[in-house]
């Protein structure tokens, strides 16, 4: 075991994939091996690439390797609802393995790099490594619950609820990957973004900033945001993490699955 966390340790910084799944369910050298022969084949993108198109028939998963996209639905008249903030270990179109057609557009915000893999080779993985399977469900069932959480954000949280629920929500994401520090994180998001995804105006985003400033709650410096007060944060946004479900998973699930 010592000698795989000497080997994840080397490799981690460019498998985030690897990095998140191993904080669930501490990694065996044979599943290590599978979750890197899925990162061989690589693409880099320019900031606002077209990842995928709504409707496009497509057969991969895409893992995002670096950078930030975001995955979004365009209205008739043009407005856009940002379904999904993408960051580094996310996996995108694990519904392939069962329906060919993209659901949502996904777009780099950032320089992106991403490898993908044949969706079916889901299926070998499932039945082979039952854990990493567990794990990938683990992703699935996650994206939902932090969908469930956005809904709610843009159903029923004011606009300073929703944007401190967001920033809480991308710190605790980004260290599990190791991207970020205890109050502070990276966001290279427009305000046109934020506002996509909470439903929000730009000019309603940009106040609800100032509002987050004048409170000391947050501090944002060259796409670099500080948290200076996390409790009065969580307070305003009425945040429990637990919809993340970064814990690991349960233990009677990881002991049944053991080979």
């Amino acid at each position: 075991m010592d000698e795989l966390r000497m080997f994840l340790n080397d490799r981690d910084r460019h498998r985030p994939l690897i990095r998140k799944l191993d904080a669930l369910i501490d990694l065996e050298p044979p599943e290590v091996d599978c979750l890197a022969g899925l990162a061989q084949t690589e693409q880099s993108w320019s900031r606002g690439d077209a990842l995928i198109e709504t409707g496009q028939s497509y057969d991969e998963i895409l893992i995002i390797e670096a950078g930030w996209a975001i995955a979004y639905k365009l209205l008739a008249d043009g407005r856009r609802q940002v379904l999904r903030i993408l960051l580094p270990g996310d996996m995108v179109g694990l519904h392939f393995a069962v329906a060919d057609v993209a659901q949502a557009s996904v777009e780099a915000l950032t320089p992106l790099s991403t490898s993908r893999f044949p969706a079916q080779n889901l299926m070998g993985i499932y039945h082979n490594l039952p854990r990493i399977g567990a794990a990938i469900a683990w992703t699935a069932a996650r994206e939902e619950a932090i969908l469930s959480e956005h809904l709610i954000s843009v159903g029923r949280r004011t606009a300073i609820e929703r944007l401190a629920h967001l920033f809480l929500e991308l710190l605790r994401r980004l260290q599990l990957i190791d991207l970020a520090g205890q109050r502070t994180m990276a966001l290279p998001v427009t305000q046109a973004v934020l506002a996509d995804a909470m439903g929000l105006s730009i000019v309603h985003v940009s106040r609800t900033m100032r509002q987050l400033r004048q409170a000391g709650l947050v501090r944002m410096t060259d796409q670099q945001l500080e948290i200076q007060d996390l409790a009065g944060l969580q307070d305003v946004a009425g945040f429990e993490e637990e919809f993340l479900m970064q814990d690991g998973l349960p233990d009677k699930l990881v002991s049944r699955l053991r080979y």
